[in-house]
């Protein structure tokens, strides 16, 4: 039962009822109830009117509100938890260039990422190279080195 109100009314979306399925019973048969409805908690969402629980925000989603719905994680960072009230940023040699992510993806040959939190990988520069054997650090283009061949070839007369 809702403050000022004579007849129950169902909890609207973002809150849910706490009483749980014996409070549900007594909403069911209209009979009243002294309690109220509750936002759910951050990191929790509540689609639907008239709910007894709140349900958690998936992997790749997030609330930071009471309330409200769960929203997509900006390129650039992941999430691979349910129930989150944040994001994490992509760590340096990674990067996120979707909404929604649940894991960052390696740079891949030919380029790099110095910085956290970014949706792309930069590319290496003319005349320098990157081998993917250290994208998951801090790894920079290295100078390619010139190589000179000598070949001998002895004739036997």
């Amino acid at each position: 039962l809702q403050a000022g109100q004579t007849k129950c009314v169902p909890c609207e979306v973002g809150k849910y009822f706490p009483g749980g399925p014996a409070f549900e019973q007594l909403f069911k048969l209209n009979i009243m109830v002294d309690q109220e409805c509750t936002e759910c908690n951050a990191g929790e969402y509540q689609d639907t009117v008239g709910a007894t629980e709140c349900k958690d925000c998936e992997k790749g989603k997030y609330t930071d509100e009471r309330g409200e719905q769960c929203k997509f994680f900006d390129p650039g960072k992941y999430q691979e938890s349910e129930k989150q009230t944040s994001c994490k940023d992509c760590s340096t040699g990674k990067y996120s260039d979707g909404t929604g992510m649940t894991e960052c993806k390696l740079c891949t040959r030919g380029t790099y990422q110095t910085q956290e939190g970014k949706s792309s990988c930069d590319y290496c520069d003319v005349g320098e190279y990157q081998d993917l054997s250290d994208t998951s650090r801090n790894a920079a283009c290295n100078r390619r080195k010139k190589c000179f061949i000598l070949l001998l070839v002895a004739i036997l007369c």
